[in-house]
């Protein structure tokens, strides 16, 4: 499972579903990672975190939905470790 924080709190996300939403929404969307890297200055270590199951940051996160005008459940599905 990929982890971030949110004021110290850890988020939880399935690794395999967060790849092929993030995948799917890029299709479905038209952008390439190439463009969210050099049109949209997206950090290529970020998308590269998130592809190998590693942190990624919540502001990558926020700018991935802002640039593909979707909502975070497109791009990854969190998992309430508690249960």
């Amino acid at each position: 499972m990929a982890d971030t924080t949110v004021d110290g709190t850890p988020l939880h996300f399935n690794f395999e579903e967060t790849v092929r939403r993030y995948i799917n929404t890029l299709k479905a969307k038209g952008i390439s990672q190439y463009q969210l890297i050099k049109d949209y200055h997206i950090s290529a270590g970020q998308l590269s975190r998130l592809r190998a199951n590693q942190n990624v940051s919540t502001h990558t996160l926020n700018n991935l939905c802002k640039i593909l005008s979707c909502r975070i459940d497109e791009i990854a599905i969190y998992v309430d470790e508690d249960n």
